[in-house]
């Protein structure tokens, strides 16, 4: 977890997508080293996950019951704890002394292009005997 008045670190962990396959994403390392985010460790060879408006991750939008507070966090593997609503983590918030807890309210799917689109996938037209 980051302490207290710190800026965000980043590093690289492995996504999953829904397909199975793996991609390389920039996370704040707290976040990506907790276990309840479902991201692994990081591997050279995978792609970078593209940030473009047609590939989208899954994320959790959660909400502290206490302050109000939103935040959105990505989740690394469909199968991570945190996936489901009404399940709780904790995040430490800067300027605050303490970690606050959310409880998660929605879920964002993950959306990217098909992988192997079929232009002309059309049978070769054959002459009626």
């Amino acid at each position: 977890m980051t302490h207290t008045g710190a800026g965000l670190d980043f590093q690289w962990f492995r996504y999953t997508d829904n397909g199975g396959n793996h991609w390389a994403q920039r996370i704040d390392t707290a976040w990506g080293s907790n276990v309840a985010s479902g991201f692994a460790a990081f591997v050279a060879a995978d792609p970078v996950w593209p940030r473009t408006r047609r590939y989208v991750s899954r994320a959790v939008i959660g909400v502290d019951t206490v302050s109000g507070r939103k935040t959105a966090v990505h989740v690394g593997s469909a199968a991570a704890t945190v996936y489901a609503k009404g399940t709780t983590f904790t995040r430490f918030v800067r300027g605050l002394q303490t970690a606050v807890t959310f409880t998660v309210t929605k879920l964002i799917g993950e959306r990217q292009p098909a992988s192997n689109p079929k232009i002309n996938s059309f049978p070769e037209y054959v002459e009626p005997a």
